[in-house]
């Protein structure tokens, strides 16, 4: 029971420095610039007034990534500080596990929101192209940077 209790403490902190390390690394990115909708419309070759239609969904994307980047970023904090606690009870890490893991799973439904949105406005060609482009940069993360910041990664 000690030993089983011991590796699950050594694999959350190991996840919780993963995250850590991640968020000193990108720490630049953690509170995203704007999103700019400009190389988006240039790789789908959106028309003026579906670029007028797009545009406040991105800046309404944007306020609420923002706000769910900060909460995931708490939570990883509250991780790291009941990770320090010398007498942190499973329970304890357990719930700021979940919490993390909540937070992450909101940036996800954001992009999945935020990317069906998107899809309403394109034409069928456009979304083909651009669930291409997700599909080929988000397979086995997060996927909650948003499309214009996938061409920004792009080579």
């Amino acid at each position: 029971m000690k030993k089983s209790f011991l590796f699950l403490t050594m694999a959350v902190l190991a996840a919780a420095l993963s995250f850590g390390i991640s968020g000193r690394i990108h720490s630049n990115q953690s509170i995203p610039q704007p999103c700019s909708l400009e190389p988006l419309t240039e790789y789908l070759s959106l028309a003026s007034e579906q670029v007028r239609r797009i545009e406040p969904m991105f800046a309404e994307h944007q306020r609420k990534r923002r706000d769910a980047l900060l909460r995931r970023e708490e939570a990883v904090a509250q991780l790291v500080d009941v990770l320090r606690s010398k007498d942190a009870s499973k329970a304890e890490i357990d719930k700021a596990t979940a919490r993390v893991d909540t937070s992450q799973a909101e940036l996800r439904r954001l992009m999945v929101g935020h990317l069906l949105q998107l899809k309403a406005v394109l034409t069928p060609a456009q979304s083909e192209k651009l669930f291409d482009l997700v599909g080929r940069r988000c397979l086995g993360s997060s996927c909650a940077d948003g499309p214009s910041q996938l061409l920004k990664h792009q080579k």
